[in-house]
């Protein structure tokens, strides 16, 4: 579980650099292992927030909600 959590650190780099396609890709593998992570989902939704997606934020929002 370490392993995945050093992903998303790592994800994070190409998120920094404004390259959410990358990031959204890793993000989703990460996502395969970690479904209930809430900074996981967090980070998906600031990446579509950062592209200007807005409706693809929302349903995220609701989601990390709910696991909590």
């Amino acid at each position: 579980m370490i392993v995945y959590f050093c992903v998303i650190i790592f994800v994070l780099h190409f998120q920094n650099h404004q390259d959410f396609d990358v990031a959204l890709s890793k993000y989703k593998i990460a996502a395969q292992f970690l479904p209930e992570s809430i900074s996981l989902w967090n980070n998906i939704g600031m990446c579509f927030f950062e592209k200007k997606k807005y409706v693809a934020v929302s349903p995220l929002s609701v989601y990390s909600l709910v696991v909590i």
